[in-house]
């Protein structure tokens, strides 16, 4: 576990390792639909969230991409390729979105 569960007392029963095997299925994923974008993740370094606690992740992801067009074309991909089952399956029971008050972040994915 890592330090921010362990001062937060949010997280029970998902550590550090399941959110690293998530990102590296998403990693899977994208590089088999040749996704070229940026994407870094936030996760929370001090202070709570604004909601009930609760026993979840409260992660986030900053997508960067070159422009409007490279963006609509990168979700249709995604989409069209299984992105939602992806998140369903893998993404889902390691985080949750919510609104914590400071973020640290990590880039998971470096564009081409």
């Amino acid at each position: 576990m890592s330090n921010w569960d362990n001062l937060r007392g949010l997280l029970k029963s998902k550590f550090d390792d399941d959110l690293a095997a998530a990102n590296r299925e998403l990693n899977g994923f994208l590089d088999e639909i040749a996704a070229d974008h940026n994407i870094t993740q936030l996760w929370p370094w001090m202070g709570r969230s604004k909601d009930t606690l609760n026993e979840t992740w409260d992660i986030k992801w900053m997508e960067e991409y070159k422009s409007a067009e490279h963006l609509i074309a990168s979700e249709l991909s995604a989409a069209k390729n299984g992105i939602f089952t992806l998140e369903s399956n893998v993404l889902d029971p390691v985080v949750q979105w919510k609104d914590p008050e400071v973020f640290s972040a990590m880039v998971i994915r470096s564009g081409k």
